[in-house]
């Protein structure tokens, strides 16, 4: 038997989020929270001076400097009003910012499954036409229609697979063979990688019967055109639309 080796995928870091537009973004808005703080002084500063003024007036007995004190309070009034502008927009802009954080890591772990479960799916399919003649290994189709119940994406319904993003995918492969029924060196872990059948590249259509079959001259029998495992149901790499599979079930025992 031929082996080929299984990617595997890591959970994407936080870098591969926090893109450039997002770095400035943030920057941008810390910018603005250091500019808060500083009218925040600068608000203090002239409520100081007109504390001051009116101090001094109450000392000399008069009313003081009416221009002065409307001078001042004005640009205390203006500050306040661009500090609260400033306010509203870092917390708007810091909310948008995380909002597309969050939309890009559920983005990204969207993505993350989808491709672990096509290397767990398209394995399990290696596995099954990696393991010889149909006629020898599987004459019934019994090991096959197994294989078709196994929907990769429903696969945390159940506790034996919680949390197999997490883990390798030929972890999951390994348990997936066994409750399938096939050999148990359909996939193996071989000094650290897993690795898994490899499935014999699809029969050309020059070499293909009439009536829905193919021929195949290294078993001497048909063999059905649906077991071509580049057609099985789940996500094709050519990203068509694949058939629908039926259903994973906890237990697959006949």
């Amino acid at each position: 038997m031929i082996y080929r080796s299984i990617p595997d995928l890591d959970p994407p870091a936080d870098a591969d989020v926090d893109a450039p537009d997002l770095a400035r973004a943030d920057a941008a808005i810390d910018l603005c929270e250091r500019y808060q703080v500083m009218l925040a002084r600068i608000a203090e500063i002239g409520m100081e001076m007109i504390e001051a003024g009116a101090r001094q007036a109450k000392a000399d007995g008069g009313a003081g400097d009416p221009d002065a004190f409307c001078k001042v309070s004005q640009a205390v009034r203006r500050t306040v009003a661009l500090h609260v502008k400033l306010a509203r927009d870092a917390r708007t802009d810091r909310n948008t910012v995380q909002a597309e954080r969050a939309r890009r890591r559920a983005d990204g772990a969207r993505a993350r499954k989808t491709a672990k479960d096509e290397a767990i799916l398209f394995g399990l399919h290696d596995a099954y036409f990696g393991s010889g003649s149909e006629p020898e290994f599987d004459p019934g189709g019994y090991l096959f229609d197994r294989m078709m119940d196994v929907d990769v994406e429903r696969l945390d319904d159940s506790d034996e697979f919680a949390g197999y993003l997490d883990r390798p995918v030929g972890e999951t492969l390994a348990k997936l063979c066994a409750i399938v029924g096939l050999d148990p060196g359909a996939c193996v872990l071989d000094d650290g990688v897993w690795r898994v059948w490899e499935a014999p590249a699809p029969i050309p259509p020059s070499a293909r019967g009439e009536g829905g079959s193919e021929r195949s001259d290294e078993t001497g029998g048909e063999r059905r055109r649906d077991h071509d495992p580049t057609v099985i149901c789940g996500s094709s790499i050519s990203g068509a639309d694949p058939p629908a599979c039926s259903r994973f079930t906890d237990s697959l025992s006949p």
